[in-house]
């Protein structure tokens, strides 16, 4: 598939079309990286012989390498990139199930994502199910035994919705006895739901070998269920290091006609639009500018966006703590203060046998931090 040309027949969208080799090569040079690595986790699936015990049991689908991200800014081709892949993955194997692309951003605002990826498994359900039915008729020694170890596809899939609704549904509990109960019961439906689930994944992926394989006799591969997410959302850094505050904007009181001049066009023609649209930011002309730097990233930012501001928590210069307690007082999850000692120990921990990541992070940190630690 991927040493000949693809030809390609380009349906246009608002926000994507579909890609060929050459232009889905300019935009994602890996791509086929990323492919060859599906094919290698497709053939350890197809040596490992894993039983149904332990998919349930261990969750063995959620323990090796096989979620993967396509990253880049607005506007650079992701959601193109990510359409035409769907269209490869489709046509590499009669034995794939691609879902349709979940958006999150069209799900309604009391639904989940895992209950829309339910929905969308439904007529795949149907068919497989029919299609097992008549093979049942027709006595197939293979698909009895099967058949008998098991319930039906459709019923699993019934209990799996069944128990994904239940934890959306909100009990009317008046007393601490109940709240209790009702938290119980909740923690016990999504205990319930994570083996159910895996047992559904399971018993999908042995229905399309019993239904495809019989089928298409020259494709034996293993089957596998692709996910794919296109997000949409942003996540902006603003990055201080050694600086001694994040930077702000206030009137010159040897020249206020500058400030007023410059800032007074500014507030009205851009910003003052910007802030009123915002759903992040609550704030006056003056406010707005004496934390210039911090505002000017989070009054862009969307619904689904995260704005994060990183610094060492070595510098607790005063202007960078109070910014970092502006942005506290927010009291917003999107809106957030992290620290880079932070975000380097998560990352050497999930990188612990990298010693080029270590050897730069204890340059930088003698370079930055320990030079800070010894100045102030």
């Amino acid at each position: 598939m991927r040493k000949k040309e693809k030809k390609v027949t380009y349906r246009q969208s608002v926000n994507f079309k579909l890609l060929s080799e050459r232009q889905l090569e300019n935009i994602f040079p890996g791509w086929n990286d990323l492919l060859d690595r599906i094919d290698s986790y497709r053939k350890w699936l197809g040596k490992k012989q894993i039983k149904r015990e332990e998919c349930i049991n261990k969750q063995y689908n959620l323990m090796y390498e096989n979620v993967y991200t396509i990253l880049g800014g607005r506007g650079s081709g992701k959601t193109s990139a990510i359409f035409t892949l769907r269209e490869y993955l489709e046509e590499d194997s009669v034995n794939n199930i691609v879902l349709p692309i979940v958006m999150p951003e069209v799900i309604p605002e009391h639904g989940e994502t895992l209950g829309w990826i339910l929905a969308s498994l439904e007529e795949l359900v149907k068919k497989l199910s029919d299609a097992l039915e008549v093979q049942e008729k027709n006595r197939d020694n293979f698909f009895h035994e099967c058949k008998r170890q098991k319930v039906s596809l459709a019923d699993l899939y019934d209990e799996v919705k069944e128990l994904c609704y239940s934890r959306q549904t909100k009990d009317g509990g008046t007393s601490f006895s109940e709240e209790i109960k009702i938290n119980e019961r909740r923690n016990q439906s999504g205990y319930e739901l994570s083996k159910k689930m895996a047992e559904f994944w399971m018993q999908l992926v042995e229905a399309v070998k019993i239904v495809k394989h019989r089928k298409e006799k020259d494709d034996q591969k293993e089957p596998l269920i692709y996910l794919i997410f296109d997000d949409g959302k942003r996540i902006s850094f603003e990055c201080k290091y050694t600086e001694t505050e994040f930077g702000g904007i206030s009137s010159d009181k040897r020249d206020p006609n500058k400030y007023n001049k410059k800032y007074n066009r500014k507030w009205d023609h851009i910003h003052k639009n910007l802030v009123a649209d915002s759903i992040f930011l609550f704030t006056d002309k003056k406010e707005f500018y004496r934390h210039y730097q911090i505002n000017r990233n989070i009054v862009y930012a969307d619904s689904g966006d995260y704005v994060l501001f990183l610094t060492p928590r070595a510098n607790d210069a005063k202007g960078i703590c109070d910014g970092r307690t502006y942005i506290d007082n927010m009291e917003n999850q999107h809106i957030r203060n992290i620290y880079w000692e932070d975000m380097i120990q998560i990352t050497l921990l999930t990188v612990a046998e990298c010693e080029p990541l270590k050897d730069y992070y204890f340059k930088f940190k003698s370079k930055y931090l320990d030079s800070w630690n010894e100045e102030h």
